[in-house]
C-alpha cells in the first residue's frame, strides 16, 4: 500500500489526531493489522488462489477433450465453501478500507491543517517527536481506488459464489435427469 509508504510506515487507516494549537497536530497511527490485512488477503487471496483456480480449470479444459462428462464430475461444493470464505474475508477488508479512510479523513478535516481530505495531500507532515519531515504524497486518490477496487472485488467474489451455486445446482439436475434416463432405460429395456 503506497500510502501507508508515504506516511513514514504508519497505517494511516483509523488514523487518530491530537490538535495543537497553530495548526500542529500528532497523528497516532492504528494498529498494522488494518493495512496489512487487505494487503495480505488480496496477494494471498486475490493472486494466488485465482491461480490455483485456474490451473484447477485448465486441467478440467484438458481432461474435457477425452470425456465430456468432465465438467459434471468438477467439485464444485469446496469451491463453494472457499469462495464464500473468500467473499467474507473481502468484505471485511472493504469496510476496513472504507470506515478507517473516512474515520482519517474525519479527523484531519477537524483541525485547521485542511478543509476537505482531498486538500490535505501532497503536504510535508513531520515524524513525531523529531524534526524529520516526510510527504505524504497524494494519499486520497490512491485510497479512494483502493476502496473502490475493493468493493468491486468484493462483487466479483459474490458473482463467483452465485455461479458456483448455479453450477452446482444444474449438475445436480444433470445428475437427477441421467438417472431418472438410466432407471427408466433399465425397467423397459428396448427390444
Amino acid at each position: 500500500m503506497t500510502s501507508k509508504t508515504n506516511f513514514d510506515g504508519s497505517c494511516m487507516l483509523y488514523g487518530d489526531f491530537e490538535w495543537k494549537s497553530n495548526n500542529e497536530f500528532i497523528m497516532q497511527s492504528s494498529d498494522q493489522l488494518n493495512c496489512n490485512f487487505s494487503i495480505y488477503l488480496s496477494v494471498l487471496g486475490g493472486i494466488f488462489y485465482s491461480l490455483f483456480l485456474l490451473a484447477y480449470n485448465a486441467y478440467a479444459l484438458h481432461k474435457s477433450r477425452s470425456n465430456h462428462n468432465v465438467g459434471l464430475e468438477m467439485w464444485v461444493l469446496p469451491f463453494i465453501l472457499l469462495n464464500s470464505v473468500m467473499t467474507i474475508l473481502v468484505l471485511i477488508s472493504s469496510c476496513i478500507i472504507t470506515v478507517g479512510f473516512n474515520a482519517f479523513c474525519d479527523g484531519i478535516t477537524k483541525g485547521r491543517y485542511s478543509n476537505n481530505c482531498p486538500d490535505a495531500q501532497n503536504g510535508e507532515w513531520t515524524r513525531q517527536g523529531t524534526d524529520v519531515h516526510f510527504n505524504v504524497g497524494n494519499f486520497y486518490e490512491l485510497l479512494t481506488v483502493a476502496k473502490i477496487a475493493s468493493w468491486v472485488a468484493f462483487l466479483l467474489w459474490l458473482g463467483q459464489v452465485a455461479l458456483g451455486i448455479l453450477r452446482f445446482i444444474r449438475n445436480r439436475t444433470h445428475r437427477t435427469r441421467n438417472a431418472d434416463r438410466d432407471r427408466l432405460g433399465a425397467e423397459h429395456p428396448s427390444s
